[in-house]
C-alpha cells in the first residue's frame, strides 16, 4: 500500500493530473490539425498555462511522460506543416496594391518643409 502525502493526496498525483491536462489540451490541438483547421488561441494558451510540478517525477510516470512528450512531438510537427502549408497558400494568392486616389496628390508626403 501506498503512503500518502501530507495533504492526503496520493504520491505524484501532481504529475499525473500535470500529464493529463497536457495530454488531454495536445490532443485537442491535434484534433483541430486532423480536420485541417488551426487550433483556436484558447487550445493553445492551455498548452502554455500548464506548468510542470516542481517535484521530482516519479519513477512510476517515466514512460508516460515519455509517450506524452512525443505525442507533443508529433502534433508540434503537424502543426508546422499546417503553418506551412498556410503560408504557402497566402504566398500563391495574387498581390493586391490599394487603389490610386484621383483626388491624392502625386507628391503627397514627397517633400518635408523643415524651415517654415
Amino acid at each position: 500500500m501506498t503512503a500518502g502525502t501530507a495533504d492526503g493526496t496520493a504520491p505524484g498525483s501532481d504529475w499525473t493530473d500535470y500529464l493529463d491536462a497536457l495530454e488531454a489540451a495536445v490532443r485537442a490541438m491535434d484534433g483541430e490539425l486532423i480536420d485541417g483547421r488551426t487550433p483556436p488561441d484558447e487550445a493553445i494558451g492551455a498548452v502554455e498555462a500548464l506548468r510542470a510540478p516542481t517535484s521530482p517525477l516519479p519513477p512510476r510516470l517515466a514512460d508516460r511522460r515519455v509517450l506524452v512528450l512525443a505525442l507533443l512531438e508529433d502534433v508540434s510537427v503537424r502543426a508546422q506543416a499546417r503553418r506551412d502549408a498556410v503560408g504557402a497558400e497566402l504566398l500563391s494568392m495574387p498581390h493586391r496594391r490599394a487603389p490610386a486616389r484621383r483626388d491624392a496628390p502625386a507628391t503627397l508626403g514627397g517633400t518635408l518643409d523643415i524651415v517654415g
